[in-house]
């Protein structure tokens, strides 16, 4: 639907941007902001810059990541239905205050080592968005070795890192995390490939200081000898793991 571009009248017409701003930030219903944004366009502006957070599926007709240039401001976004590598550098350039990002990757015919993501693009996702805290990939090409490597060595504040239903991933992997020194929470739910030598660059690397909570669900090369080793990560908190791989 396009924008209204009707003349405004009376109060509103002498509203600032940063008034608006405060009036659209109390509105939490989405069809409440829709309606706002179909006022006029400097509403349809404010509204994209006020937004903090967006799904944006990809691959959808009319859907590309030039839409993110109407909301420089997010802190979170969900990139889904991924089956070509995304412009990962041009997120981060348009969106550099993201803190949270969401991925899925649904192209099941990527082969290799690379994944649907490239390296290039997660190492510029990292360096471009400096508050970048929390990641969540999923897709069985989604990212491999490489692009997990770039990723947590320039993202230097994240926290938080998701990998799920992946065949790519494999303890070179798990050296790169292991290595990193602000991961507290690490998540590998149906990692085929991750082995107790892949554990074992956990318990030995930097990132044993730091993380607290493990997730192993369905990784069924992990043995319990590869879950001993995890004794010596002395801030670990929560451990979960199950051997079913259904």
């Amino acid at each position: 639907m396009g924008v209204h571009t009707k003349k405004k009248s009376g109060i509103f017409s002498s509203l600032s941007d940063d008034l608006l701003g405060l009036v659209i930030n109390k509105v939490k219903d989405k069809r409440d902001r829709k309606s706002f944004s179909e006022v006029c366009k400097q509403w349809f502006k404010v509204e994209g810059l006020d937004r903090s957070k967006l799904i944006l599926y990809v691959n959808d007709p009319g859907s590309s990541l030039s839409v993110l240039t109407r909301f420089p401001n997010i802190v979170t976004l969900w990139l889904l239905g991924c089956n070509t590598h995304p412009d990962l550098e041009f997120v981060a350039q348009t969106c550099p205050r993201i803190e949270r990002i969401m991925i899925e990757c649904r192209d099941e015919k990527q082969t290799g080592d690379g994944g649907v993501l490239n390296p290039e693009g997660l190492c510029g996702l990292g360096e471009g968005c400096p508050r970048l805290s929390h990641v969540e990939i999923m897709g069985l090409n989604a990212i491999g070795n490489s692009g997990v490597v770039e990723l947590v060595h320039s993202a230097h504040n994240l926290e938080s890192l998701v990998l799920l239903n992946n065949k790519l991933i494999s303890n070179e992997a798990l050296r790169g995390i292991g290595s990193a020194s602000s991961i507290s929470i690490l998540q590998l739910i149906r990692c085929d490939n991750v082995t107790d030598e892949g554990l074992a660059f956990l318990a030995n690397g930097s990132t044993s200081k730091t993380l607290k909570k493990l997730n192993l669900e369905c990784c069924p090369k992990i043995t319990d000898t590869g879950v001993d080793l995890l004794r010596k990560m002395c801030s670990l908190e929560h451990l979960k793991i199950s051997e079913s791989n259904h």
